[in-house]
């Protein structure tokens, strides 16, 4: 639940840095949210993983 909250906030901030960056005719950034995501699914796979060896 917490990545559902996070990713659209996420998103959000990427696209203002980006408008930011188009306006001042600045090269873009890169997303936030690569890392986000990859980090969830490592989280998520670990613990069904745990969770199906212990069950």
């Amino acid at each position: 639940m917490v990545v559902g909250v996070a990713v659209p906030a996420l998103a959000w901030v990427n696209w203002m840095r980006a408008e930011r960056a188009l306006r001042n005719a600045q090269p873009l950034p890169a997303s936030l949210l690569g890392p986000v995501i990859a980090a969830a699914v490592t989280i998520t796979g670990a613990l069904v993983l745990l969770s199906i060896l212990f069950a």
